[in-house]
């Protein structure tokens, strides 16, 4: 994110996570391990339980941190991430990645407050951007469908 949240000394540890869990996509997430969303202001925490709800319903699976910058991203999923267009990649590629039948998972991290930039949301977007998640997040799950279809047929 370059925000100065991330922990370079998490890197290593989330790789190798990633390496011995056979990850497709590795998630360095902030609220696994029982810590939940009451660190976040109220909104952004009440967006980030819908998008894990609805990834939830859609897929199976429980992503709790779907917005979080530090990733590890397995090198057979770049030409699928090329092939597709995606508007923002949160919730909408995790949605798809798994749908499509890949392996993502989670890893606790520790993220520090906000040293550069300002966040994105402002009390306009708190609006939109949960309604335009929410149908990417539909979009996402339909088309990764359809994906491991043709891939099964």
């Amino acid at each position: 994110d370059a925000d100065g949240q991330h922990q370079a000394s998490d890197l290593r540890r989330l790789y190798q996570a990633f390496a011995a869990g056979g990850y497709d996509l590795l998630i360095g997430s902030r609220f696994t391990g029982g810590r939940g969303y009451g660190t976040e202001p109220l909104v952004r925490g009440l967006g980030m339980r819908l998008f894990s709800t609805l990834i939830a319903v859609f897929t199976g699976q429980r992503v709790r941190d779907t917005s979080s910058g530090l990733k590890v991203i397995g090198r057979r999923v770049f030409p699928v991430l090329r092939a597709r267009p995606f508007v923002d990649f949160h919730a909408e590629v995790l949605v798809y990645l798994i749908e499509c039948g890949y392996k993502v998972g989670e890893s606790p991290i520790v993220v520090e407050p906000r040293r550069h930039g300002e966040s994105m949301y402002s009390p306009l977007s708190a609006m939109k951007y949960p309604l335009k998640v929410s149908f990417l997040i539909l979009i996402g799950a339909l088309e990764g469908r359809l994906a491991r279809g043709r891939q099964r047929g």
